[in-house]
């Protein structure tokens, strides 16, 4: 009887020690994301996470999010990705079929961009736990890669359709969360932009979901000269500029604000994106975290 009582009690502690690690890692929603995850180990077809349907634009099976399971979804940021792989073979290889899937995932972007006024938002249409995203929210990272893919689409077609909807897209970057945009504005800390985005969600700036949008915002500047798109990114740079340092520990970086350690892959990826915002705007700072991640990057 005592060997049983003592094999419960330390499996007790065991319970109670893992808990209190996800809810470290995750916050407080950490043991239902755990849950999640073994129903998805359980249950999902990993085969099929990302299909394409007949028309070449994307879907993803999501499976469990914690208790809730969100199954299949679109995405505004893999249908960019997606448009992203056409674009490529079109111009290397003159394949039609890919430039009917870049023209198919570009009408996709356009159609679901909902219009608020005199900016647009590409809504991700199912809740998100693990920055408490209520259905509908937002994402400044889709908005940016949304901007990305209609420009693509518009220089294979020149069809305006597409860079009026980008410019409205853009225009969301100017909106704060609160009032429903993508953007938390400082006036003295530039501004960054959130990829989980909801006035009653998360304040989590993401990093690698801001220097993309940054960065996105930069490629559109270059392809229209559009000074407002200039505005947002010298207020993004700031941003970064500033905050940057926040992001590191010990030479390794954090996912988000809230003290997430990053995966080897995201660490990996801002790696690359430090060393692409050096090589745009020569700002010290961006090198000298590409130099101290890189050392502890796993391609290192």
């Amino acid at each position: 009887m005592k060997k049983k009582t003592s094999l419960a009690f330390f499996v007790g502690i065991g319970i109670i020690l893992c808990i209190s690690i996800l809810i470290i890692y995750y916050g407080p929603n950490g043991p239902q994301l755990a849950v999640g995850f073994i129903l998805n180990e359980l249950f999902q077809d990993k085969s099929n996470y990302i299909v394409v349907d007949e028309d070449g634009i994307p879907i993803v099976n999501y499976g469990f999010t914690g208790i809730e399971y969100i199954g299949s979804q679109r995405n505004p940021v893999t249908t960019s990705h997606k448009l992203f792989d056409y674009y490529s073979d079109f111009k290397k290889t003159g394949n039609q079929k890919s430039k009917q899937f870049v023209i198919n995932n570009a009408n996709w972007l356009v159609s679901n961009s909902k219009v608020q006024g005199n900016y647009s938002i590409l809504y991700y249409n199912f809740s998100w736990i693990n920055y408490d995203m209520p259905n509908p929210w937002r994402s400044a990272m889709a908005q940016g890669q949304g901007l990305q893919a209609l420009v693509k689409a518009h220089e294979i077609t020149k069809n305006s359709t597409y860079v009026i909807n980008a410019q409205s897209l853009l225009n969301s970057f100017f909106v704060e969360v609160k009032d429903g945009g993508v953007t938390y504005k400082s006036p003295n800390n530039g501004w960054w932009y959130e990829e989980y985005s909801h006035e009653n969600g998360k304040d989590s700036r993401v990093l690698n979901g801001m220097m993309y949008s940054v960065l996105a915002i930069y490629d559109y500047y270059q392809y229209t000269n559009d000074t407002n798109a200039k505005i947002l990114f010298d207020q993004g740079v700031i941003a970064l500029k500033n905050n940057l340092s926040t992001y590191d520990f010990e030479g390794h970086s954090y996912y988000d604000s809230l003290g997430k350690p990053s995966s080897n892959w995201y660490h990996n990826v801002h790696v690359n994106l430090t060393k692409t915002l050096y090589d745009i705007t020569t700002e010290e700072i961006f090198y000298k975290y590409y130099q101290k991640w890189n050392s502890n990057s796993s391609d290192s």
